[in-house]
């Protein structure tokens, strides 16, 4: 009795032992020194760098998956690390869950079960080296991005050895990581040349402006500009929202710092705006906008480019001011028409332009913002207007509640003095 309890010990301490050896020694193992890479490759969004070599035993990986449930997948290699496909985590265990599947699968090598199609655990995937930017992996996997579920690439270093696993979700937190500061450098661009508040005084004449962009970037464009003895002033509303339109903003914003107003008149830049715009985006991208000088005389000429919200505050009333002759926006055809109309600027008149986003802003029961509004703000600040642009995106915001801004908010104020 005492023998067969010696022989019953060994054995314990002997199955101790393999389970430790078994514990350094794991089945599944990972990729050791990492090379330091340069630049956005798609080793560097690399994370899972596990994988088992094709003599492994079926039964051994699942032991080793058990005892680390973050493993979501492994690459399966040969005697030389070159890889031969992948094993799904998720995949693995729903088949050895099944019926009979244990007992099928548990006693064979990963080799045995590569080119079964049939039993689906060693998936085929797309190989990349780990040096191919990773927007153009991004590029080559588009589809897949368009998954729903996960889905597994292998990764390979020059000598084409295993190098790790990345998956579709692991490109799209990059992607989106990347918009996230593509939007803030875009929205800090934007800001540089388009302030939220200004504020100018001249000798005759005090312009004041305020902007608020509904999702941080978008398309609403604002300049206030003197050269020399005229006065520059467009409002603009680029089509669509975010990155693109923002940039076109930009864009807008340089061609009128550059642009010889001096010696060049309005209707030319608007003609070579529109075909600069036209050429470019072909027709994906399009702007309205009111474009203004206001010259030596005090004439204002207006250029109404499919925008349609200027006013005149007058005895206490606010006025649209409407030209009878109809312009198309800017990027929408070859060549457009610049049909002005001309007022005087006097000092019993304040001007007002404003974006959709302030008139067609709605409220949580369904009503616009309305016109009446602005003219009691600006009835009761008329003998200071430095600061209406400001009060009015305060009031407009207070009003919508708490339904969303749907469109950015831009408005221009100015008088002679």
């Amino acid at each position: 009795m005492t023998e067969n309890n010696n022989i019953i010990s060994n054995y314990e301490d002997i199955e101790k032992k393999i389970s430790k050896l078994l514990e350094i020694n794991p089945i599944i193992k990972s990729v050791e020194n990492k090379t330091n890479l340069k630049g956005e490759v798609i080793g560097k969004i690399t994370k899972n760098y596990h994988y088992v070599e094709e003599d492994s035993y079926i039964k051994d990986i699942i032991d080793d998956l058990v005892k680390d449930e973050e493993i979501t997948a492994i690459g399966v290699v040969n005697k030389d690390l070159k890889p031969i496909g992948t094993i799904i985590r998720q995949n693995l265990f729903d088949i050895v869950g099944k019926k009979f599947g244990r007992d099928l699968l548990e006693n064979k090598k990963v080799k045995e079960i590569c080119d079964k199609k049939s039993i689906g655990i060693v998936v085929k995937t797309p190989t990349f080296y780990y040096n191919v930017p990773i927007l153009t992996v991004a590029k080559d996997l588009e589809k897949h991005l368009e998954d729903k579920s996960i889905t597994y690439f292998t990764v390979i270093d020059n000598d084409g050895n295993f190098y790790g696993l990345f998956s579709n979700i692991d490109i799209l937190f990059y992607l989106s990581k990347m918009t996230q500061k593509e939007i803030k450098l875009a929205k800090d661009i934007q800001l540089s040349i388009i302030k939220e508040n200004t504020y100018i005084k001249e000798k005759d004449i005090e312009f004041a402006a305020a902007t608020s962009m509904a999702k941080g970037l978008g398309g609403d464009f604002y300049t206030i500009k003197t050269v020399n003895n005229k006065h520059i002033l467009t409002l603009c509303d680029v089509s669509g929202k975010g990155v693109s339109s923002a940039l076109i903003s930009v864009l807008l914003g340089g061609l009128i710092d550059f642009y010889d107003f001096e010696n060049e008149k309005m209707s030319n830049f608007i003609k070579k705006l529109n075909e600069h715009i036209f050429d470019s985006f072909n027709l994906q991208k399009y702007l309205t906008g009111i474009f203004l000088e206001i010259n030596e005389k005090n004439r204002i000429d207006i250029y109404d480019m499919g925008h349609s919200y200027i006013y005149v505050y007058m005895n206490k009333k606010l006025h649209k001011i409407n030209n009878p002759h109809s312009n198309l926006p800017i990027g929408i055809a070859k060549d457009v028409e610049t049909n002005s109309i001309s007022l005087k600027l006097e000092k019993d008149r304040i001007f007002l332009i404003v974006s959709d986003g302030i008139i067609e802003q709605q409220n949580n029961e369904g009503r616009m913002y309305s016109l009446g509004r602005i003219r009691e703000i600006i009835e009761k600040n008329e003998n200071d207007i430095s600061r209406i642009p400001e009060i009015i995106l305060k009031d407009l915001e207070n009003f919508r509640g708490k339904e969303p801004q749907h469109d950015d908010a831009t408005l221009i104020i100015f008088r002679k003095v």
